[in-house]
């Protein structure tokens, strides 16, 4: 027989697997221990020994808290994620995945103890949505356990994440916005001119700030957006879209033209003062929204801008992202196609746009019960 178990106490068991003799004659052994019933300890010891009958070696005895490091450290190599997915993953599993799990062995981990975990972040008030991430990266870590034979079976995938509930944006409303930028107008805030494009474009404001001039055209109304920059604990990282969608051409109006050269007047003058004063030190590469020496805007200095004039008209919770969903709100309301708004914000699917700004179609199902009551009272 090439294993056998043992009871190892209440609901655990110990497995032997016979690997066979060395080339000194000793007996080779591999134990892993199983947690369940009797029957699933057996179940698990055939599929271990029907696995080596193929030539697949029975897994490693590793903690959970080595491999996920050292699955984070080949996915970050391979360069399969961006800089931000790098961070918010690595938090993850140093926060909540470590703690919690790492001591468990990587080929002993149970459903049970995947659903307890998940169940008890939610009760210490950590977001449905922050659990659901949690359950993502605990997936792909044994999603690629699998694919490399450390494991046998994913118990991640026998367990469903808490729901993470998508709440309705409210954005603000046209009078707020509009009284925001006359204010910030009036009063030359430096970034006046990246807020109203944020407002009037839907853009991202890291797709704002990552934009050059060479990708706008003023004679004929349009831009194209390329890139997104971000600050990241390395600095400041500019990376492509992640879908097709997100690389766009955005037509302007005729205001948002005039206020871009503007902009670009005011900004030829400023480059000129900072080289009067100190030679040499401005950086210029071809920004739209530069910093005072020519690099990266920090999204900082936009969203503090936004927040301090909102509290000034009354409305607090303005801010970059605010805005951008302002805009797509607008144009759905003011009629214009959905395929067109997703388009023109980055939406990889249409249907994102619409879940995210059904609250702005109120009128869309009577007009659609309308039309098919007239179809259907029309005579042949």
């Amino acid at each position: 027989m090439k294993g056998n178990i043992q009871s190892r106490g209440p609901s655990t068991w110990r497995l032997f697997v016979n690997l066979g003799r060395d080339a000194q004659g000793r007996r080779r052994q591999k134990t892993l221990t199983v947690h369940g019933t009797k029957a699933e300890a057996q179940k698990r010891l055939r599929e271990i020994l029907a696995d080596m009958d193929r030539g697949i070696a029975p897994p490693e005895r590793i903690l959970l808290r080595d491999w996920l490091q050292r699955w984070h450290t080949e996915r970050t190599v391979s360069n399969r994620w961006t800089q931000a997915t790098i961070e918010r993953y690595e938090c993850i599993i140093r926060r909540h995945l470590v703690p919690n799990l790492g001591h468990v062995p990587l080929a002993e981990l149970r459903p049970a103890q995947v659903r307890e975990v998940e169940a008890n972040l939610v009760g210490d008030g950590l977001s449905p949505r922050t659990v659901e991430l949690v359950h993502t990266v605990l997936s792909g870590d044994y999603r690629d356990a699998l694919q490399m034979e450390m494991v046998f079976r994913s118990p991640v995938s026998l367990v469903s994440p808490p729901a993470a509930k998508r709440s309705e944006i409210i954005p603000p409303s046209v009078e707020t916005v509009r009284a925001l930028l006359r204010l910030a107008e009036e009063e030359q805030h430096p970034q006046f001119a990246a807020m109203h494009l944020v407002a009037y474009t839907g853009m991202r404001v890291g797709e704002v700030l990552a934009l050059t001039w060479a990708s706008v055209n003023l004679d004929d109304a349009y831009l194209i957006v390329r890139a997104s920059v971000g600050r990241r604990r390395v600095g400041f990282v500019a990376s492509t879209p992640k879908t097709a969608f997100g690389q766009r051409r955005v037509d302007l109006d005729a205001w948002t033209v005039e206020i871009l050269r503007k902009h670009r007047e005011l900004q030829a003058v400023q480059i000129a003062e900072v080289e009067e004063m100190m030679p040499g030190h401005y950086r210029d590469i071809g920004l739209v929204f530069p910093n005072d020496l020519g690099g990266w805007m920090d999204n900082c200095r936009v969203t503090g801008v936004l927040t301090s004039l909102g509290k000034r008209v009354g409305h607090p919770a303005v801010n970059s992202r605010a805005l951008r969903h302002f805009h797509a709100s607008v144009a759905l309301q003011t009629g214009q196609n959905p395929v067109v708004v997703s388009r023109r914000v980055g939406h990889s699917k249409v249907s994102t746009t619409v879940d995210l700004y059904a609250h702005s179609l109120p009128g869309w199902q009577k007009e659609a019960a309308d039309a098919f009551a007239a179809a259907m009272a029309d005579e042949p």
